[in-house]
């Protein structure tokens, strides 16, 4: 039971950095989760599946929701005086500690407005150089990173930032792909695709992987902004080409977390198909209507 606790207790508390966001810890690979738990340095604690974590809530209470028990008359000493008004102090701290360490009701992403934006892309470059192996974070990377950010200027507290930060590479690495099959392929790129086709693959994406929630706010500029970042460690790493890490294939489905690249390839040429007709009748109509 100690082993449980621990596990859940660290596994909570991983959560609420990353504002109560569970995918966060369950979308990651068991590897990931392994080499992250480490870093706690708790021999107790285990890897928990998401349906015994859930079981596990509700049995065991959070840390931050435990508070001393009161008082009560009939078992109070003689002569002891009643408790003051002088836990207050202590509760009004409790209340702060948990605003600031977030909650599914709140909404950071207001914060990000685009100049938030550009300068976490601009404090990447302390990320983008461990994510070419492995997609976990170190915590000196997340200390350098944050400070970095924090030298920009940013104004997010340090969870909410390594969250978004996750999200940009995600999204920054997905288009970076589409875009290399797009080039092979001679189709259009990310950006070349009209808003509305856009939207739809990122929608349809981020139902899929979660990582990818943040892809329909990733703009040409902000892409860019990442893509110069990378290009110095490219340079810097003698690479020819950006490098992705990429979890093994699924076995089970026989696709990878990039396969969704060429799925949406192939919807694009079933549009270019589907263009091509409709190009093709109307040139049909037209022509009928000058011989008319």
């Amino acid at each position: 039971m100690i082993a449980l606790k621990s596990s859940y207790l660290g596994v909570s508390k991983f959560i609420n950095e990353h504002q109560g966001d569970s995918s966060v810890w369950f979308d990651m690979t068991f590897d990931e989760r392994f080499e992250e738990i480490r870093t706690w340095k708790n021999k107790t604690v285990m890897d928990l599946s998401k349906e015994l974590y859930e079981a596990l809530g509700r049995v065991i209470p959070n840390e931050d929701d435990t508070s001393p028990p009161k008082d009560s008359d009939d078992k109070r000493k003689a002569g002891r005086p009643k408790r003051s008004s002088s836990s207050q102090p202590a509760t009004k701290h409790h209340d702060e500690k948990r605003h600031v360490s977030g909650s599914k009701t709140e909404k950071p992403v207001a914060d990000w407005n685009e100049e938030e934006l550009l300068k976490l892309a601009e404090a990447l470059g302390e990320l983008l150089e461990g994510r070419r192996t492995r997609r976990y974070l170190f915590e000196e990377e997340k200390d350098r990173f944050y400070r970095r950010y924090e030298d920009l200027g940013g104004n997010n507290p340090v969870g909410v930032a390594i969250s978004r930060a996750r999200y940009l590479m995600d999204s920054y690495e997905f288009i970076y792909a589409y875009n290399e099959r797009a080039e092979a392929t001679n189709s259009l790129s990310w950006f070349e695709l009209a808003p509305a086709d856009r939207g739809a693959i990122a929608k349809k994406v981020s139902r899929l992987h979660r990582n990818f929630n943040g892809l329909g706010t990733v703009d040409a500029e902000l892409f860019d902004a990442v893509d110069e970042v990378d290009a110095v460690l490219r340079q810097k790493l003698n690479e020819t080409k950006r490098k992705t890490y990429k979890p093994p294939t699924d076995t089970a489905s026989g696709s990878s977390r990039y396969s969704l690249v060429e799925i949406f390839q192939r919807l694009q040429q079933q549009r270019d198909a589907e263009k091509a007709k409709d190009e093709e009748l109307m040139h049909q109509l037209f022509g009928r209507s000058e011989r008319a």
